[in-house]
């Protein structure tokens, strides 16, 4: 009896992870959904009881053959009361299984087609696996026994069977629906999309826990000493899943997310409910903490992919439930497992069932979601995501969408009469109230402007009567009296009407005065009217043509000019909105072509346009030229074979070309350019030298023909001959400096060598002039004298 009560007690924990997946998923999503997603997990926990009641359970525990049940359809508990507990139990397992795929596709799939998935769930998909792993668990005809249990596959809790199963059908289904829009932006990283009430997500999270110690303690099937292990290890899994989970995404990220602390305590759940009965405690920790690492992993990946699990259910309970399931291979303690395999037979076996899981699970729900989307969307329209499915899909207004209604339909109507409905007491209600008086105070502010309004329209009245000369005074006498200045207008009509007649005597010779003034000026000029008729053209425009202004006048724009940019540039002028134009266009005045700088002004309401056409030619032909020059200047400057720079006033290389880079032994001027930061250190032998140059340019504006001695990248030393002229602009500035340098060294080799030769023809030279003197010497009288008298000396008596 102890058996079935904790049974029973274990049921209805599970029962409690119903409310826990609302929680958490409601919270991870956006308000706007909450209600699709709530209606979600109460509508799947019915369809997959019922199911599971009428023939789930059947095809899952019925005796049959080790691929399906055939006995139990429709369970009658009262002809079986020894199943009742057991049944519960199981469907509350169902209903888990079946409420997973709900947050994957939150906020974009249809109600309908959820519940189709669901139903295929919970009434195929999972009992047949089930039957397959935990077939016999109740029944002891070996013809209950699935062919992974036989095979010695082991799941204790469903790591793979429950959450494994729903994971799977979940990755089908986010593959064919695709992404949440704004998830995925071309060339943009993920975007991530908040959810609109963590708090009740950590409460979804701690119910979940609460449920899983039913979900594991309960799958012992007795009271028994062991459930005390069985719930530890539970406890401690999870927590070793979130403390993991949290410290990777803090490491990567300095951020500690309140969605890692979920996610990797669901995950250390899911991981241990495989083993948690067949490991010790310290395995139990680390098949947790590893069970968080690995759903960051398959989380990281997903988003890399750009699948888009709105609430981690593929990273938690697939990348959970596999190396939870695997873990058994890995750590399972063998007197306990008692399956008889070798611990690499046990590994192979373990991976077999997570493989056959994900074809069962993942390729029928592919090819069923492939189908059913096929005859009818399974996402919902572009339009109503946007809404959001809490009205879309079920039509669950609420105080908030009802104000933004009011808002948008104000917006786009500008009817300030609409007012939002007050729900009293609510902080929504409160928001309303207060939109509500700032659109009354609104409305009568735009009321005031209306009668504002009206009054201008009669000043602007006036102002078109003053023009035709039939206004008269007593039109403003009611604005007159106002105080503002509308009131100070009217008087000013008033008085501008007395004045009118004074004033078109002098109206009439500015008249003349202007006509003057236009036909004096160089530059054409014409009026045009809105359909392109001449109304007036200055003397200077008639005589380009060769014509006098009368019979320009009334003629259509065209007769007298073919060019077709004219045409261009004043038919889409005249038939748009805008108020002005200018640009630039030829226009071919006999054999000759001219370019024009043509201005365009609307007057009149946009009646007539004035165009002033001021000829460019000159200035476009010397922009053609300098074009060309800057060009050839280009030319000669990368091809020249001499070195050519450009140095601004502080000295610092703006531009070289290529030959100068090789001459300072760099393969390119952007190297060179890159390399020599400070040139007095890096170019010149003497950095003395530099200033005395720089000195001489500012002085003379020029060098011409300066020797001197350079370092080149390799550090040889080379002779330079350098021609430099400063730049300046017409006020006289400095604007830098353009220079000529060539590698004079081979001719400085071979002055010294000519100078040595020269010294060494000097001292020959030399010599020869000694050897000629001393020649001379021996050959003159006196020496020969002189030579005589000592060949007659006794030298001994001499000496003696």
């Amino acid at each position: 009896m102890i058996d079935t009560l904790w049974l029973l007690v274990c049921a209805i924990l599970i029962f409690l992870m119903q409310p826990g997946f609302m929680g958490l998923e409601s919270g991870l999503t956006r308000s706007k959904n909450s209600i699709n997603v709530a209606v979600k997990n109460l509508a799947d926990f019915g369809v997959s009881v019922g199911l599971f009641w009428m023939f789930g359970y059947a095809l899952m525990f019925g005796v049959g053959n080790p691929w399906w049940g055939q006995e139990l359809f429709f369970l009658d508990v009262n002809e079986h009361l020894n199943l009742a507990p057991f049944f519960i139990f199981q469907a509350m397992f169902c209903g888990t299984a079946t409420t997973i795929f709900s947050g994957a596709v939150a906020e974009r799939m249809k109600f309908l087609g959820y519940l189709v998935v669901a139903i295929a769930v919970s009434g195929l998909i999972y009992p047949i696996f089930g039957h397959w792993v935990w077939g016999g668990l109740v029944e002891g005809s070996p013809d209950a026994v699935g062919w992974l249990r036989e095979l010695g596959f082991y799941d204790f809790a469903g790591s793979t069977v429950v959450n494994s199963v729903g994971a799977w059908v979940s990755l089908a289904a986010l593959l064919v629906i695709g992404p949440r829009a704004g998830r995925f932006e071309s060339g943009q990283p993920a975007r991530k999309i908040h959810g609109s009430n963590l708090p009740l997500s950590v409460m979804g999270t701690l119910l979940l826990w609460f449920g899983w110690l039913g979900f594991n303690g309960g799958s012992l099937l007795t009271f028994s000493p062991e459930v005390a292990g069985v719930l530890v290890h539970t406890l401690l899994a999870g927590v070793a899943g979130m403390v993991i989970a949290g410290l990777l995404g803090w490491l990567k990220h300095h951020l500690l997310e309140v969605e890692l602390l979920i996610y990797g305590s669901l995950a250390g759940l899911v991981s241990v409910s495989a083993s948690c009965n067949v490991v010790s405690t310290p395995i139990a920790v680390i098949i947790g903490g590893v069970g968080g690492a690995v759903m960051l992993l398959v989380w990281e990946a997903l988003e890399h992919w750009q699948i888009d699990d709105a609430v981690g259910a593929v990273a938690v309970h697939a990348g959970g439930g596999v190396w939870g399931t695997l873990a058994v291979g890995l750590f399972a303690q063998p007197e306990i497992l008692n399956t008889g395999l070798s611990k690499g037979s046990q590994i192979a076996v373990q991976l077999l069932g997570i493989g056959v899981c994900f074809v069962w699970a993942f390729g029928l729900a592919w090819l069923l979601l492939q189908g059913v989307d096929r005859l009818t969307p399974l996402r919902v329209s572009s339009q109503e995501e946007d809404l959001g499915l809490n009205v879309a899909e079920h039509g669950a207004k609420t105080e908030l969408y009802d104000l933004f209604q009011v808002m948008e339909t104000q917006a786009q109507t500008q009817d300030l009469s609409l007012r939002v409905p007050v729900e009293p007491f609510t902080e929504v209600g409160r928001i309303s109230h207060c939109y509500n008086r700032v659109i009354e105070a609104l409305a009568a502010k735009n009321q005031q402007i209306q009668d504002y309004l009206q009054q201008v329209q009669q000043v602007t009245a006036a102002a078109a009567a003053v023009e035709a000369k039939t206004f008269r005074t007593q039109d403003l006498a009611a604005v007159a009296k106002r105080s503002d200045g509308l009131g100070k207008l009217a008087r000013v009509f008033n008085h501008m009407v007395e004045t009118l007649e004074a004033r078109a005597k002098e109206l009439s010779a500015a008249r003349d005065q202007l006509e003057a003034v236009l036909n004096a000026v160089p530059g054409s000029i014409s009026w045009l009217n809105q359909a392109g008729i001449y109304l007036g053209v200055n003397q200077y425009l008639a005589q380009t043509f060769a014509l006098s202004p009368e019979l320009m006048v009334g003629q259509p724009l065209g007769s007298f000019n073919s060019s077709p940019d004219y045409r261009h540039f004043m038919q889409g002028f005249l038939g748009s909105d805008r108020g002005s134009a200018c640009e630039e266009v030829r226009i071919d005045v006999g054999d000759r072509a001219r370019h024009y700088l043509m201005a365009a002004q609307k007057y009149q309401h946009g009646q007539e346009t004035v165009v002033v056409g001021i000829d460019v030619t000159e200035r476009h032909e010397a922009q053609a030229a300098l074009q060309i020059a800057e060009e050839n200047y280009r030319s000669i400057f990368e091809n020249a074979l001499e070195g050519i720079f450009q140095q601004s006033p502080d000295g610092q290389f703006l531009r070289v070309n290529q030959a100068l880079a090789q001459l300072y032994g760099y393969d390119s001027p952007e190297e060179m350019l890159t390399n020599i930061t400070d040139i007095a250190a890096q170019i010149y032998v003497d950095p003395q030298q530099r200033a005395a140059i720089h000195a001489q340019i500012m002085a003379q504006g020029e060098v011409k023909h300066l020797e001197y001695q350079v370092y080149r990248k390799d550090g040889s030393i080379i002779w330079i001959e350098e021609n430099t002229k400063a730049v300046r602009d017409a006020q006289g500035q400095l604007l830098y400096f353009n220079g000529i340098i060539q590698d004079i060294t081979e001719r400085k080799q071979r002055e010294v060598e000519l100078q040595r030769q020269l010294v060494e023809l000097q001292i020959e030279i030399d010599e020869q002039k000694r050897q000629t003197e001393v020649e001379k010497i021996t050959e003159s009288d006196y020496f020969k004298a002189l030579q005589s008298e000592i060949s007659e000396v006794d030298v001994d008596s001499f000496w003696g």
